[in-house]
């Protein structure tokens, strides 16, 4: 779940939820059938062909054939993606447009010559099938995203804690939007979080997994739970065992074996936490 209201791009982070709709699987079987339907009939009207209906039909039936493999490429690769920034889903969404097109154009080019008793030009045929699917992947995609802005609109009306406000609920609340990103299988008993680039390392008892967030946000979910100790770095308090010098640095050591680095704006306090134990 996002932190606010979802907008512009990066409500591609969250299509991947969209696209794996009943909902949305439907329409976009829907819009398939549509267009390619509109694009046959286009097609016999510009080149004058025979047999119209035949021709549209053909074009039907090879919507019906490839709609499962560009949808399911599709989603795959949204899903996989979810976690890198926006342009970058965008970008593999586009190639994975360009994949799923070639084994549609070859099974547009083996129905339409064994339909009409002659294989047309194969890079034609190519040109056509890509232009039908980069229409329907475009407006897919732009259907899906307006769901998701739709979906998380209601988080800018959500009231911003005072200071001093009584953080018991608000903070429990705000913890279960941080745990509804990760996985069910790693569990809620976090041990540590780290920064990894653009994305937070969040370690369990259970494992860990990349979240696309930031690490004064993850804080500010998680509340007493626990408290930063470097700026790459938040510990939980139920996970720490006490601190070690490693090599100069103030190291404090967590349930499991596993240490990490603490700076000197927060060691004070690191140490109370340990004392308070």
């Amino acid at each position: 779940m996002p932190d606010g209201p979802v907008r512009g791009i990066a409500c591609l982070s969250w299509v991947y939820k969209e696209v794996l709709e009943w909902s949305l699987i439907r329409i976009a079987f829907l819009l398939l059938v549509a267009f390619a339907a509109a694009f046959g009939l286009v097609q016999t009207t510009t080149l004058n062909l025979d047999a119209p209906v035949t021709h549209v039909l053909l074009w039907v039936g090879c919507a019906l054939l490839c709609w499962p493999l560009w949808h399911s490429v599709l989603a795959g690769v949204l899903y996989l993606m979810r976690l890198r920034p926006p342009l970058e889903i965008a970008l593999a969404a586009g190639l994975a447009t360009v994949f799923a097109t070639l084994p549609c154009t070859a099974i547009v080019y083996s129905v339409s010559g064994w339909v009409r008793g002659q294989y047309p030009g194969a890079l034609a045929v190519f040109a056509e099938v890509a232009t039908l699917a980069f229409l329907l992947s475009g407006l897919l995609h732009y259907i899906a995203c307006q769901r998701v802005k739709e979906r998380y609109a209601h988080l800018a009306m959500a009231p911003a804690a005072t200071a001093g406000q009584a953080a018991g609920p608000a903070r429990a609340a705000a913890a279960d939007g941080f745990f509804d990103r990760l996985p069910p299988m790693l569990g809620e008993d976090i041990v540590y979080l780290g920064v990894s680039g653009h994305y937070l390392n969040v370690v369990t008892t259970a494992g860990s997994h990349p979240v696309l967030m930031r690490l004064s946000d993850a804080v500010a979910a998680l509340g007493g739970l626990g408290m930063q100790v470097h700026r790459s770095y938040w510990v939980a308090f139920r996970h720490l065992s006490g601190t070690v010098r490693r090599d100069g640095r103030t190291m404090v050591c967590l349930t499991g074996g596993d240490e990490v680095p603490v700076s000197r704006r927060y060691a004070a306090a690191v140490h109370a936490a340990v004392e308070a134990r």
